[in-house]
């Protein structure tokens, strides 16, 4: 008798791999859910469910940013902390070159 590891969020190791498939196929390889569902053996609407819990139990987070968030994020402080009206920060290109 075979019985499945449960963690502390309550996930067997069995349906967190399911969500993971199903969010990695999705996120990650750009599939459309019907493709999605077919991939993993489940209907379309399930595949949907399957990504809102996978979003609600954090497997998927989602991060917007770009490059010069950091520039602009201090720039703002340096305002602030000294009372400018503009401030410039230079970023820092990486050398192509190495």
């Amino acid at each position: 008798m075979s019985r499945e590891v449960i963690g502390e969020d309550g996930l067997g190791r069995g349906r967190l791999q399911l969500l993971m498939e199903v969010a990695r196929l999705y996120y990650v390889e750009g599939m459309d859910q019907s493709a999605v569902a077919r991939a993993v053996g489940y209907s379309r609407p399930a595949v949907s469910r399957f990504l809102t819990e996978a979003r609600k139990r954090r497997i998927v987070r989602f991060t917007v940013g770009h490059p010069l968030e950091q520039v602009l994020e201090l720039e703002t402080k340096m305002k602030r902390a000294f009372g400018l009206a503009h401030v410039f920060v230079a970023g820092l290109t990486p050398d192509p070159a190495g």
